[in-house]
């Protein structure tokens, strides 16, 4: 068999391969309460589950969680937390077969997106001549990026995922901090990409964090940007895609964004840093390292 096919044979495996080990990687984050050397912070202190499923929280601050006082209570019990939370799967060997197990884990870029939020998000509400500020996170997964929105903010947020369980997940996380007036949760299919202007058209910021699974989400992502860039709330409404350097089928979304917008200059022409962000742009490309991601 010639080199070239015989590489070309193994590129399937070998990307499903690195998936696996970028799990295995999130899933080796230290978890709240879980270290040797630390009791059981109180808000891990009570097992629960969604869909049947073992869950716990996943803080997009973890040095907050050992100093909240054992007496500051929520109204179910579990302890309150200066850091916004969302709900992670605790075992991918729990998952049922019809659920993605990339949509229960809270990757780096998910991380980036919710700092993101809580650092420019309180001067894009503060400058809106709306009455009602929304965010919209697209395939969100456990929504970390929509629950820290919703608890900076105290804004509108849709969180939208193809996944059911995912949606499940953000309910429950939500429910847990008293953000349910906040937050709601919608099926979508990022494929499709169909603009469903009877909740679309009031987005102020569309949010996406890695969610180029494949080439085909990455088109369909890029088709919804160009319904976003010329439709959505007036023609006003931002968005801000998040996505590791590793991530190939990002190139995929933004080739895709300079067809579809040929000499635009709306469209950037690459990734750009965190510490890039502009304010007046409606399209943000975050480039990031995920081992550079802050997880303090």
């Amino acid at each position: 068999m010639p080199m070239k096919t015989r590489v070309a044979w193994m590129l399937p495996f070998l990307a499903v391969f690195g998936r696996w080990i970028r799990l295995i990687r999130v899933m080796q984050q230290p978890q709240p309460g879980l270290s040797s050397s630390s009791k059981l912070s109180p808000i891990m202190a009570r097992t629960r589950t969604v869909r049947g499923l073992p869950v716990h929280p996943v803080y997009l601050r973890q040095n907050n969680i050992n100093q909240v006082s054992s007496t500051e209570k929520s109204s179910n019990g579990y302890t309150s937390s200066t850091s916004p939370y969302c709900l992670a799967v605790s075992s991918i060997t729990d998952l049922p077969s019809s659920s993605n197990f990339l949509a229960t884990q809270v990757w780096p870029s998910a991380r980036v997106a919710a700092r993101a939020l809580e650092m420019h998000g309180p001067s894009l509400v503060a400058g809106s001549s709306k009455d009602t500020f929304t965010v919209c996170e697209l395939g969100c997964g456990p929504g970390l990026p929509s629950l820290t929105a919703a608890s900076t903010l105290q804004c509108q947020v849709i969180s939208t995922d193809i996944d059911t369980l995912a949606l499940e997940l953000v309910a429950a996380a939500a429910t847990e901090q008293n953000l349910g007036d906040f937050v709601t949760t919608r099926t979508y299919d990022l494929i499709l990409a169909e603009w469903e202007k009877e909740w679309m058209n009031s987005v102020d910021l569309f949010v996406m964090s890695d969610v180029f699974e494949s080439k085909a989400i990455a088109q369909g992502a890029a088709q919804l940007t160009q319904h976003i860039m010329d439709v959505g709330s007036s023609s006003t409404s931002k968005i801000w895609v998040f996505a590791q350097s590793d991530r190939a089928q990002r190139e995929v979304y933004l080739r895709e964004l300079q067809r579809l917008f040929p000499n635009d200059i709306r469209i950037p022409n690459d990734w750009t840093s965190f510490e890039c962000f502009r304010s007046q742009e409606r399209l943000w490309l975050c480039d990031l390292d995920e081992t550079k991601v802050n997880y303090g």
